[in-house]
């Protein structure tokens, strides 16, 4: 196969890659793959979009790595694979408590105008999710706002440790 060919069969994967992750569509006849007849197209064109596929799902991940707890010291172990110890029945709340506070924190300057936002979320209407307590959401947010380390108090009142955390570890030095 003389190069330029091989490489108008890359540019045709790589279109076909890039459709097929914008569009979830494929091109299941494979009729822009070279080959002599239709099963030497589908089978040449499986193989390679297979491929490709996997090669921008592993570049994908490699870019959204995260960092590992020691990194960021935060507590760890070497057997922990997990960046946060949430508990699972908290993951949902744990979710929505970081994402409105996050939220909360962007747009209010100081406490008072967190209160605020805070006051106006309380009136508006809750997760329907169902795995979501609102009141008790409400509570971890109220709490997280009022301390200049919000984050570290959302995570300990998600988190999966049986044990509750002492304030002081939470504090801010």
């Amino acid at each position: 196969m003389h190069e330029t060919q091989m490489n108008r069969d890359a540019h045709v994967l790589e279109r076909e890659v890039a459709r097929y992750l914008a569009t979830g569509e494929s091109d299941p006849l494979a009729w822009a793959f070279p080959g002599d007849h239709a099963l030497e197209r589908m089978i040449g064109y499986e193989r390679h979009f297979r491929a490709q596929l996997v090669a921008e799902v592993r570049r994908r991940e490699h870019g959204h790595r995260q960092p590992q707890g020691e990194t960021l010291g935060l507590p760890h172990t070497r057997s922990k694979e997990w960046l946060l110890d949430i508990a699972y029945a908290k993951r949902e709340t744990f979710a929505y408590a970081c994402e409105t506070y996050g939220r909360i924190v962007d747009q209010a300057q100081g406490t008072a105008g967190r209160r605020a936002l805070l006051t106006q979320y309380a009136r508006s209407p809750k997760p329907s999710d169902e795995t979501v307590d609102s009141a008790e959401l409400l509570d971890i947010l109220t709490e997280a706002i009022e301390t200049r380390n919000g984050w570290k108090r959302i995570l300990a009142r998600c988190s999966s440790s049986s044990q509750p955390v002492p304030r002081s570890a939470l504090t801010c030095t």
